[in-house]
């Protein structure tokens, strides 16, 4: 082993030892001497690209990470690694131009490799945040089904069906999925989110249904009615007080009559001004909608001097 290859492979063992500290900036410098050490092309070249990529993008400077990706793109043109690495930086940077590079970077990393699960579920989220939630669907069911294994693509799977208002799928998806990880705690927790979605959603479609129309208050005479004679009178016949009670109103009815409870005008004067005749005889208004355990009992009126 000569003196170059030990140096090189000191330097990498010891940027990777500073990633794994999160020790961005000291971790840079090596590969970045690494970078220069090695030849172009080389694996040990590629690795420190692929290392800084990540370390820009760590720090987010995503156009020096695009910029080593690019350099990896031009060595080696036809790996559809290069081009899925390159089409998540794109989709991050979440504009519109970026979506559209990063769905044709994706894309071709789909075509070339189309039994990678992560491809089809990083496609899946581009074409999302693009606006097109349909071959979205699409290929997050095919990385499910590429990697059913995978919570991390049934979580995003299930969040596009539900917001697409897709609730039958999401609990179909949900119980196929349910023999793969019954005992996982994660999936428990999907489990109940999902179901607070739908209840959500379904409390939602009831508050923006049809008004429902409440019917009119009815009322009604209570038992003690006008025709009731009074139980402990001393004779049958009518006093004056009563008979002046049942004269007419102005409108042509009898105030103290059975006719008048219907009539809310008639109601409105029997409540605001006092009635002639003996208390026994004058109406009650109750409501009819109330449960006769709560009504109240009969209004007792005291004669104005």
């Amino acid at each position: 082993m000569t003196a170059r290859l030990r140096i090189l492979r000191w330097l990498f063992r010891r940027g990777k030892r500073l990633v794994w500290a999160k020790q961005w900036h000291l971790a840079r410098r090596c590969f970045e001497q690494l970078l220069r050490l090695s030849e172009r092309g080389s694996g040990v070249w590629q690795l420190a690209q692929v290392y800084l990529a990540r370390i820009a993008e760590r720090l987010g400077e995503r156009a020096t990470a695009r910029g080593h990706i690019r350099e990896l793109l031009r060595c080696q043109p036809g790996d559809a690694r290069w081009h899925y690495r390159l089409g998540r930086l794109w989709r991050k940077e979440g504009r519109p131009t970026g979506w559209q590079r990063a769905l044709r970077h994706l894309r071709t990393a789909v075509k070339r490799c189309p039994d990678r699960a992560a491809y089809w579920a990083e496609f899946g989220r581009c074409l999302a945040d693009a606006g097109k939630p349909q071959a979205a669907l699409c290929a997050l069911r095919r990385a499910w089904t590429l990697a059913p294994g995978s919570l991390r693509y049934l979580a995003w799977l299930l969040e596009l069906l539900l917001a697409c208002d897709r609730h039958a799928e999401a609990e179909q998806i949900v119980q196929q999925a349910r023999f793969l990880h019954h005992r996982r705690t994660v999936f428990e927790s999907l489990h109940c989110r999902c179901r607070f979605h739908i209840l959500a959603a379904r409390n939602r479609s009831q508050e923006l249904g049809p008004p429902i129309l409440l019917p009119f208050l009815r009322f009604t005479a209570s038992p003690h009615s006008v025709s009731s004679p009074r139980p402990n009178s001393c004779s049958s016949a009518p006093s004056p007080v009563r008979q002046a009670g049942e004269s007419q109103s102005g409108d042509g009815q009898p105030v103290g009559s059975t006719e008048s409870v219907g009539n809310p005008s008639a109601i409105q004067d029997a409540t605001h001004e006092p009635l002639p005749g003996s208390p026994q005889s004058w109406p009650t208004i109750i409501r009819m909608d109330l449960p006769q355990s709560s009504l109240p009992s009969p209004v007792q009126f005291r004669r104005r001097g």
